[in-house]
């Protein structure tokens, strides 16, 4: 059942990956990655990470540690309000948000807020 946690959440984050390129990374992500978008852009600003301005690098970093806060305190969060919800496109965290009252108190806290995964230049 932690296994199947861990994938679920793996899965949701993979589409966040690709807005970490908004903000601070929007120069970088046209200057690397042209014309991609959505799982491709997230895969090629990783790929290009040594390469990225600093404000970008940190808002990779600010990425991770929301990612890394959300499995760790939703775990339960996810198993008992969005377990049949097939991840994907944001979806989980979606359904996170509109189950918002119903969250442990951690999981609230972790939860980022659509702009809050970016750092403004």
């Amino acid at each position: 059942m932690i296994l199947t946690i861990q994938i679920i959440i793996l899965m949701f984050t993979i589409p966040l990956l690709a807005d970490f390129t908004k903000g601070a990374c929007k120069e970088d992500a046209i200057k690397f990655c042209g014309e991609l978008h959505g799982l491709e852009r997230g895969k090629c600003m990783s790929e290009n990470f040594d390469k990225l301005s600093p404000a970008c690098k940190a808002n990779k970093e600010l990425f991770d540690e929301k990612v890394k806060n959300l499995s760790k305190f939703c775990k339960d969060d996810i198993q008992k309000y969005c377990l049949e919800v097939r991840p994907g496109e944001g979806k989980i965290i979606k359904c996170l948000r509109e189950n918002d009252l119903q969250l442990s108190a951690e999981c609230k806290s972790a939860l980022p807020s659509p702009r809050s995964l970016f750092i403004n230049p």
